[in-house]
């Protein structure tokens, strides 16, 4: 089972082919194993396509304290790209719409946050939500529970710098995991 944005009940997906190898991948902070692994299932976002270093950068900078916050036009223009070009091509380069891979990096920020120490109320405004509130209207959104009640599971939160699935950026993926 692995946490992807926007797929499933909650962003919770299970059955992949490659299921065990992709959980090790993760586990061990192998970004370029796992796309590889998605590439050969044919299973990985734009499978054929090499990552498009303009997306790289947008993802990164999407990653940096106040990124998600960053207009699209921007983005764009950074990119040398028209607004709805750079759309596509981020669709494209990473499975997942501008806004819900907003919400991803959003979620990755209070991860490390919370590792770190902070509270939610802490990671609702580094993360840029406007409220702490809105943090668990997002969060139940995304992975179908409360923040607090997943923070009272006694969960490991992992947040490995460099590694997003399905993706070789230099941005950090959130991994959460029991603790044994």
């Amino acid at each position: 089972m692995f946490l992807e944005p926007g797929r499933g009940p909650a962003g919770i997906v299970t059955g992949h082919p490659a299921e065990p190898d992709l959980v090790a991948c993760a586990v061990d902070g192998d970004g370029p194993g796992l796309r590889r692994i998605l590439i050969d299932s044919g299973t990985a976002p734009d499978a054929r396509a090499e990552p498009d270093a303009r997306i790289a950068r947008a993802i990164a900078a999407l990653h940096r304290p106040g990124g998600p916050d960053l207009p699209t036009g921007d983005l764009a223009a950074a990119a040398g790209l028209s607004p709805g070009h750079f759309a596509r091509l981020f669709t494209r380069q990473t499975g997942a719409g501008l806004r819900a891979y907003r919400r991803w990096a959003r979620m990755q920020i209070v991860a490390g946050v919370v590792r770190d120490g902070g509270d939610l109320t802490r990671a609702a405004a580094d993360a840029g939500f406007a409220t702490p509130s809105h943090l668990g209207l997002a969060f139940r959104r995304m992975f179908g529970l409360p923040p607090g009640r997943l923070l009272r599971s006694g969960l490991d939160i992992r947040v490995v710098p460099g590694q997003v699935a399905a993706t070789t950026t230099s941005a950090p993926a959130a991994t959460v995991s029991t603790r044994p």
